[in-house]
């Protein structure tokens, strides 16, 4: 179970449960008949925010409250009827535009879904979405880095202009941090949906040949999961690179 985004999974059957997320898998598919369903749950996103308390001149973790507003994912696919049900808790408008527009476009082109399908779409939209924070952050950098390079950074002469600078870049780095957080957690699920995809694939396959996904389907939708997992790892660059810039600037403002 990963604790950051509460992702768990497990195959349901007849004669009990397994754990998919804990690698424990010790009951094998023999029985043709046999019920068996693949259950997943996590939450797609979350959004965190702090509420600092002003009473106190000291700051105090204690009286930091982290706020977490949460987007939770249930997805289970019966493998013998090959069918598919999601349910997105807290969800936003847009999310069920897409789901819509997504259901059209296959039903015209005629197109076959992998059971992985909405997972692979939810978390593009999650993933995407965070280039908007990543965006700001870059633009207001650049913006001091340019007071820098022209010199009117270094020039300045009252102290209250220098402490709103360095208050800018320290927050700055607080946003990176939480960037960085969000990052961590979609490459985390995706990474555990890729492990759940083969999994997958392994039970249909026990089955037979009527039950087993597609193999170009399934490869489909892994690429686009893997695509997923390298645009999070490239974030991750990125990322760092933002960060020890705003520590060169930091360290270049004190001075």
């Amino acid at each position: 179970m990963d604790l950051e985004s509460c992702y768990r999974s497990y195959v349901t059957r007849l004669d009990g449960c397994t754990n998919l997320g804990e690698r424990t898998i010790s009951i094998d598919l023999v029985v043709l008949n046999v019920t068996a369903d693949v259950e997943i749950c996590y939450n797609t996103r979350e959004n965190l925010s702090f509420d600092l308390s002003d009473d106190l001149a000291t700051p105090d973790p204690k009286n930091v409250l982290c706020v977490r507003d949460q987007k939770p994912l249930y997805f289970r696919y019966t493998l013998e009827d090959k069918e598919s049900v999601y349910m997105l808790g807290n969800g936003r408008k847009g999310a069920e535009k897409m789901v819509k527009r997504l259901s059209d476009n296959c039903k015209i082109n005629g197109d076959q879904l992998h059971p992985f399908t909405l997972h692979l779409a939810i978390m593009y939209k999650v993933i995407s979405e965070r280039n908007e924070g990543v965006l700001r952050v870059i633009k207001t950098l650049l913006a001091i880095e340019n007071h820098v390079l022209d010199g009117s950074l270094i020039s300045m002469n009252i102290l209250g202009e220098f402490r709103a600078y360095v208050q800018q870049l320290h927050e700055i780095s607080r946003q990176l941090i939480i960037i960085e957080h969000y990052n961590d957690r979609d490459k985390s699920t995706v990474g555990s949906l890729l492990k759940d995809m083969d999994r997958l694939e392994r039970e249909t396959n026990k089955l037979g040949n009527e039950y087993a996904i597609d193999a170009d389907v399934h490869e489909r939708a892994k690429d686009g999961l893997l695509c997923l997992q390298d645009f999070c790892m490239d974030r991750v660059r990125r990322l760092h690179n933002l960060k020890q810039r705003v520590q060169n600037l930091i360290t270049l403002v004190r001075f």
